[in-house]
């Protein structure tokens, strides 16, 4: 009888040293790393838009909040397209709409060129208009609808924004929530709406201007900018506001 074979499977030849990793990171890692340089990008992005040049903004949008300086008054050329607002987007906006711009430019060179006016006003605007809002104590005493002499350089801007431009304007008195009691004023409503009438009187007299282009409104405490709730915000909604808007625009007042 032939010898029977050995069928057992040889065994493998032990390691005598643990075998060297592959090279290169794990396939996780490229995936986690990808990911971080996602969020990396887009925090990135958030950055820039909230550092973005809001001066530049408000003046292609006509709002904003507070007033930025300008370093000179563009001629009428410049208006279509005041500094940082691309010709492309100023050839968007309305004929409207660019004298309103312009306006805006003229009106914070007129405050900010007078150290007396311009940490007492303060100019925005918005789609139909622009708004001149300057702190009712730096042209009336408290409880008084008399025009302090100083008031007259105040009043003195808007006259030379309505003899040189094509704007009407709506001037509007606003008191804060302290109630007043007078024999002169019975209340708030009249307190807010002589002073407004004494300030377009004024604008009247210094400017000669045509009556029909003036409206003057007293809202009392009704259209408070902050609570009333400390003395500084009261003193902040205390104020006299010069909105021009051009003498077709509606629902201005």
């Amino acid at each position: 009888m032939a010898k029977q074979l050995d069928e057992t499977p040889p065994v493998p030849p032990r390691r005598t040293q643990e075998e060297a990793p592959e090279e290169g990171a794990p396939g996780w890692m490229t995936t986690f790393a990808d990911m971080m340089s996602l969020l990396l990008c887009f925090f990135i992005l958030l950055l820039s838009f909230s550092s973005m040049d809001v001066a530049k903004y408000e003046k292609v949008l006509g709002s904003l909040k507070y007033a930025f300086g300008v370093q000179r008054t563009p001629s009428d050329s410049e208006f279509a397209s005041p500094p940082g607002v691309s010709q492309e987007l100023s050839e968007n906006l309305s004929a409207d709409q660019k004298d309103i711009l312009g306006l805006v430019l003229v009106l914070r060179k007129l405050v900010h060129q007078d150290v007396d006016v311009k940490d007492l006003a303060v100019v925005s605007s918005d789609r139909n208009g622009a708004l001149l809002r300057v702190q009712a104590g730096a042209m009336f005493d408290p409880g008084s609808a008399a025009l302090k002499p100083e008031a007259v350089k105040i009043i003195d801007k808007a006259v030379t924004i309505l003899k040189e431009r094509n704007f009407s304007v709506v001037i509007r008195g606003h008191t804060d929530s302290h109630i007043v009691h007078s024999a002169q004023f019975p209340s708030n409503w009249e307190l807010s709406a002589a002073r407004a009438a004494a300030s377009a009187r004024l604008v009247i007299e210094r400017g000669a201007i045509d009556t029909n282009r003036i409206k003057a409104i007293g809202y009392a405490d009704s259209r408070p900018l902050v609570p009333n709730s400390t003395e500084e915000n009261r003193a902040f909604n205390r104020r006299v506001e010069f909105y021009f808007h051009k003498p077709n625009a509606e629902g201005v007042w």
